[in-house]
């Protein structure tokens, strides 16, 4: 009977599995040379070990100057070259007219490590003065120096998945970084005296991390693609805009910003996150986002010389910042379905929060110290109805506290507190437009009437109205509003004062007014109010505002 071959165990094939991927890892790391450039060596140019080495090789430079233009050609991908010591690529020749760039990148994943490159200049023709110019994907540039580099120290041209990493750039005419392709990453890279942008990206999903930026005299970091990000970086004495992204998905965060010339932060796109960034000493915008379903939360912003936060587009939240020393505009929306919350706002020039558009919801704000004939919270648009405003504290401002236009409608404003506001005779909350549910609210302290209110079919109720310099709480116009369970105490003028008509007044309680109720219109009802300066029905009491 004939030998049958024994069958070869599951463990003992994994095993032989394992064993020939390992002779083949060796294989292939035994094909890989290290080509020595040295001055007087058999490679005394970066050019010649270029030339000697094949894909997958290293190129090894010893220290010192070497003035030449380096050209990686095709079929030498996986190449390493590599400064060992003190390394300096000088990319114009002798005569000083330019050549180009210092070195130009044809292969695919090729890394080039710890060189300072300097002077590539354009040549006047098709070369450009790009310190490293790569052509192909997979570019790796790590731990290089560059200087006086005419049109970028790093051009990425049409390629992704390039790799800048620890990188410093001093002096350069152009653009530090300049990458044109997808998920490239710029991290741990130092921009100092840029003479254009620091980092150009134009692709999808880039991402720029732990980069400082300081007297760059375009734009730190500017995006055109989506899914970009931009995180604990920080620029200072930027000329132009610090971060400009136009793209969706932007995610920009944990950034330091201080002494720009333009905006801080711009967006155009959908689903930007802004968040966590402090932004200080701008003479322009803070954060500008121009765009839907943005979150704007956890930002800190000081001495900015216009608006601090604007945000022009749809369902946006802005939530959570600090914002003092803004020049203009604290918070402005411009569109609607809009979240305003949780926000701080003290020592603002003109509105503390300003509204335009449809559906606000703004709740659990502070704003304080607004300066000039400005209000605390405005709100105004079109045909605007079922707003909320809810939770808010606004004290010192220069006009109302909380105005709220004629074109709005159906609001719910409840449980506010406005104090001290109205340098001017302006109101605590100062209310027009028709079919507002206006509740436990408190105003004290305003030069002009606690509550303003100009509307028809209002239903106020629980409202406090405390030490003010006109009415407590007047209705002004409007027909079919309802005061109930109102308090109004201690204010100059009437504690209640109806010029609308067909008003209910029931239930409400003036004390130390000059007058507790007048009634200039017409009450459809006045039952159970209470009044210690005496209750005026009919006839009317005299007005004193």
């Amino acid at each position: 009977m004939q030998n049958q071959e024994a069958p070869v165990r599951p463990s003992r094939r994994l095993a032989l599995l394992a064993a020939l991927a390992a002779a083949l890892a060796l294989a292939g790391s035994a094909q890989a040379a290290t080509i020595v450039v040295k001055k007087g060596g058999a490679h005394p140019t970066i050019q010649s070990g270029v030339d000697a080495a094949g894909p997958n090789d290293t190129v090894l430079v010893e220290k010192g100057v070497y003035q030449e233009n380096v050209s990686v050609p095709a079929g030498k991908d996986g190449l390493t070259i590599m400064a060992s010591g003190k390394v300096r690529i000088d990319a114009r020749p002798p005569g000083g007219a330019g050549a180009g760039p210092g070195i130009l990148i044809n292969s695919q994943d090729v890394t080039i490590q710890g060189f300072r490159i300097k002077n590539a200049l354009n040549n006047g023709g098709a070369l450009f003065g790009y310190g490293i110019h790569g052509k192909r994907a997979g570019l790796t540039v790590k731990g290089c120096d560059f200087t006086a580099n005419e049109s970028a120290d790093v051009y990425v041209e049409s390629a992704p998945d390039a790799l800048i990493v620890q990188c410093s750039s001093w002096g350069t005419f152009g653009r530090c970084v300049d990458v044109t392709g997808e998920d490239a990453v710029v991290t741990k890279v130092n921009v100092e005296h840029c003479g254009s942008d620091a980092i150009l990206v134009t692709g999808n999903s880039a991402r720029v991390r732990d980069c400082t930026f300081d007297y760059v005299h375009g734009n730190a970091v500017e995006f055109s693609g989506d899914a970009g990000v931009i995180e604990d970086c920080k620029a200072t004495h930027n000329n132009n805009w610090c971060y400009y992204v136009t793209g969706n998905s932007a995610v920009v965060r944990d950034n330091v910003l201080e002494h720009g010339d333009n905006w801080g932060i711009h967006i155009v796109g959908d689903g930007a996150d802004v968040l966590n960034n402090k932004i200080s000493h701008n003479s322009n915008w803070g954060i500008y986002v121009d765009g839907n379903s943005a979150l704007v939360r956890d930002n800190n912003l000081r001495f900015i010389a216009n608006y601090g936060i604007y945000v022009s587009g749809n369902s946006s939240a802005v939530e959570d910042n600090d914002l003092r020393d803004i020049f203009n505009y604290g918070i402005n929306i411009d569109g609607d379905d809009n979240a305003v919350r949780d926000n701080r706002i003290r020592r603002v020039s003109n509105d503390a929060i300003h509204y335009d558009g449809l559906l606000p919801n703004i709740t659990d704000n502070l704003c304080s110290e607004v300066f000039g004939s400005s209000e605390g919270i405005s709100i105004d648009g079109t045909a605007v109805i079922n707003g909320l405003v809810k939770r808010n504290t606004v004290n010192a401002c220069g006009s109302h506290g909380i105005a709220i236009t004629s074109d709005c409608s159906f609001f719910t404003i409840q449980k506010n507190t406005v104090e001290s506001c109205g340098g001017q005779n302006r109101d605590g909350l100062h209310l027009e437009g028709n079919g507002h549910t206006v509740s436990n609210n408190e105003v004290r302290g305003c030069s002009g009437d606690g509550f303003y209110l100009a509307g028809s079919s209002l239903l106020v109720t629980g409202n406090t109205a405390m030490d003010n310099g006109r009415d407590g709480l007047d209705v002004q116009a409007g027909n079919g509003c309802a005061l109930t369970n109102n308090t109004a105490k201690d204010n100059a003028a009437e504690g209640i004062e109806n010029n609308g008509t067909n008003t209910t007044i029931n239930s409400n309680t003036a004390k130390h007014n000059r007058i507790g109720f007048a009634n200039s219109g017409t009450s459809s009802s006045f039952t159970g109010n209470s009044s210690s300066d005496g209750t005026h029905s009919v006839p009317a009491a005299p007005e004193l505002d």
